[in-house]
């Protein structure tokens, strides 16, 4: 597709070797074309978690939580990355190799340089762990400590179904526009490992299903790991409220 488009445009531009002129049509791809960049991978960078820093959490609605998660750049394409050449060379060397492992290599279209512009974000790696309990008895099936994934649901976009359909939406009512990917819904109990792959890290929602059968009060632990990165825990207080 790359090498179409540049034939092309210079096939036009010899035709029109002897023009005053060149036609405005033509100008205007030139003047677009700067700012874009040729992509055989959807995904835009991979993320790791940012250990030194704290998540920001807000709570809204009825007994939800908005979390926000400290990120670091693991791998990327390199666009509008600020960073050193080699650090730039280890970033795109790391991105190569995992769009490969991933399946990520077939997008086949042209990219806006720009993070804002950036098609996707991702887990560089697949989860190992995904749990969330309270310091105190929440309800008589989930004591202090005891996990409360089988009562607390998870909402995230993802990108996989996107990709693995060959860059096709399969189920239009359940994209997002804001990062262009598909929200999915279900209990924490149910994340799998490879969950993680093409999933935009940050920002995700907790809806808690039940109510704690005393306090309303409660601290609630977080805990997240991933293959090869540090296991990264937070504290919250959630104040729960009765509908």
């Amino acid at each position: 597709m790359k090498r179409i488009y540049s034939a092309l445009i210079c096939g036009v531009l010899m035709l029109c070797g002897g023009c005053d002129t060149i036609p405005q049509g033509i100008i205007d791809i030139l003047d677009w074309h700067p700012n874009q960049y040729y992509c055989e991978t959807y995904i835009d960078r991979y993320y790791v978690i940012d250990a030194s820093d704290s998540p920001i959490i807000e709570q809204f609605y009825v007994n939800k939580a908005l979390v926000e998660l400290p990120v670091d750049i693991y791998a990327c394409r390199g666009a509008s990355v600020d960073r050193s050449e080699a650090e730039l060379s280890q970033l795109k060397e790391r991105y190569a190799q995992l769009s490969e492992q991933y399946g990520d290599v077939a997008f086949d279209a042209w990219c806006t340089t720009g993070f804002s512009d950036a098609n996707g974000g991702s887990w560089a790696f697949p989860f190992t762990e995904f749990a969330i309990v309270s310091n105190q008895d929440f309800d008589p099936l989930h004591p202090a400590g005891t996990p409360l994934n089988d009562i607390v649901e998870i909402e995230f976009v993802t990108h996989k179904p996107f990709i693995e359909n060959g860059y096709q939406h399969t189920d239009p009512k359940r994209y997002d526009d804001d990062y262009s990917g598909d929200k999915v819904v279900k209990l924490v109990s149910e994340l799998t490992a490879d969950d993680a792959i093409f999933m935009e890290p940050t920002p995700f929602v907790l809806i808690f299903k039940s109510l704690p059968t005393s306090n309303l009060t409660h601290k609630i632990s977080i805990t997240i790991g991933w293959v090869g990165v540090d296991t990264y825990k937070f504290d919250y207080m959630h104040n729960f409220t009765k509908n």
